[in-house]
């Protein structure tokens, strides 16, 4: 089985793709998520960072007119990230191939699509044939099993309780307590399967795929290092960081970044001799 392993496509097309497919016999596609974005988010993020330097990390202590006008700058860019994600999904369509993924930090979900817009879905409620969403869920194939754990955690209890959770911000009781229920729940995917295939969006904490070399520090998940450690999956591909593409392991299990899909980068698993090519 030859699997194409790419993500983090923030709005844009996939370049060749088709052709890789194609030369390389592909059976099926899968994918660590981070589908929205666009050109405006960047703009967007380097306007909160203005924001920021001026008023502090939390948005509940921004000046009320501040706060407003960047609720609308957040508004137009969310539906525009929207539509891109359904550019690239369309893309995938067309392939029509077994297409298995998780979702990222820029991707909407259910029950967060309501905030933005009330017409388009969410990566969860997506209906087409060859499309399987699984987060929280195991699929098994060719005597393997896909395992899909995606979403973002930050990697600091300030980031928590800054991003993650609404006005008022939580105790770090609550966090601990999130974290511990998310440990429990992935750790109830990981029993008693075999030949596993993990598929998340958070690289897993201290290893060269989590590493931000300006800052000099690992900003890795810690909880899918730790099932990573006790459970030894084949393989562990994950994304979000765009600028580390390539492999690295934990014990025996092989990881893979395959790269900023944006530009073009990815890559091809083949099973059972576990081979990985990477795609510049």
């Amino acid at each position: 089985m030859k699997i194409l392993a790419t993500g983090d496509f923030h709005g844009s097309i996939p370049k060749n793709l088709n052709k890789i497919i194609e030369k390389n016999k592909i059976d099926i596609i899968i994918s660590p998520g981070d589908f929205s974005g666009g050109a405006f988010g960047e703009k967007l993020l380097r306007y909160e960072e203005e924001i920021c330097r001026k008023y502090g990390v939390i948005r509940s202590q921004w000046p009320k007119e501040i706060k407003r006008v960047a609720d609308k700058k957040y508004e137009k860019w969310n539906r525009k990230a929207i539509l891109n994600s359904e550019k690239v999904l369309k893309y995938f369509k067309k392939m029509n191939m077994p297409f298995y993924f998780v979702h990222g930090n820029w991707d909407f979900l259910k029950r967060e699509r309501k905030e933005f817009t009330n017409k388009k879905l969410g990566l969860d409620e997506i209906k087409i044939k060859n499309f399987f969403f699984i987060h929280n869920k195991t699929v098994k194939i060719n005597g393997y099993t896909l395992l899909g754990f995606g979403g973002y955690r930050p990697s600091s209890l300030k980031e928590y309780l800054v991003n993650e959770f609404p006005q008022p911000r939580p105790t770090i009781k609550r966090i601990l307590k999130l974290k511990s229920k998310l440990a429990k729940k992935v750790k109830g995917l990981f029993r008693d399967r075999k030949n596993i295939i993990f598929i998340t969006h958070d690289p897993p904490y201290k290893t060269r795929l989590d590493y931000l070399k300006n800052e000099k520090e690992h900003i890795g998940e810690i909880i899918n290092r730790k099932v990573i450690e006790k459970y030894q999956p084949l393989i562990c591909v994950c994304g979000h960081m765009h600028d580390n593409q390539g492999i690295d392991k934990i014990g025996k299990t092989i990881l893979l970044n395959p790269g900023y899909g944006k530009f073009g980068e990815s890559a091809i698993i083949s099973l059972p001799e576990l081979k990985i090519k990477l795609i510049k």
